[in-house]
This record gives structure tokens, C-alpha cells and sequence, in this order.
């Protein structure tokens, strides 16, 4: 029978507690599947900066938007404001 290993890379948080919650039925899932011709191990790794790739596009999408937003309903006065948007 061969052997293999699954490496998971997860986000902390929720995806962290669903993988622990499956992880004891994962191998044997994956043994059915490989109609038990291979034994599996399944290992985690927690990784705080999986999945945050795609949000922070995002975020800075929305900061930026509100940023611009803000800039137009900002007082002249403001002079600060707009030379730090300028320098961007």
C-alpha cells in the first residue's frame, strides 16, 4: 500500500477549527476514494497570512474609494489632507 501525505495550509480561525474537526476523517475518506490501494496522513500548517492575498486588494480598493469620497466633501481648509493625498 503507498503512502501519502496531505499538507494543508490554513487560515487561524474558523477554517483552523473545521480542518481539526475533520482531520481524523479526511484519511479515510481519501483511502475510499483511492479504493483503499493508499494510506493517507494528513498534516496543517497555520498560516495567519493564507486567504489575505485576496482580501487586501479589497481592502485597499475600499480605502482608496473612501478616501477619494472624503477628499471631495473635505473643507478647502484642509491643505494637510490633500498634500498627503497628492504624494501618494
Amino acid at each position: 500500500m503507498n503512502k501519502k501525505i496531505l499538507g494543508l495550509v490554513v487560515s487561524p480561525g474558523e477554517a483552523e477549527k473545521k480542518v481539526n474537526t475533520l482531520i481524523d476523517m479526511i484519511p479515510c475518506a481519501l483511502k475510499e476514494v483511492s479504493q483503499n490501494t493508499e494510506e493517507w496522513q494528513v498534516q496543517t500548517i497555520v498560516d495567519s497570512l493564507t486567504g489575505s492575498a485576496e482580501s487586501i486588494n479589497e481592502i485597499f480598493q475600499k480605502i482608496n474609494a473612501h478616501t477619494k469620497k472624503m477628499l471631495g466633501t473635505l473643507p478647502l481648509e484642509s491643505q494637510t489632507y490633500q498634500y498627503f493625498m497628492k504624494a501618494k
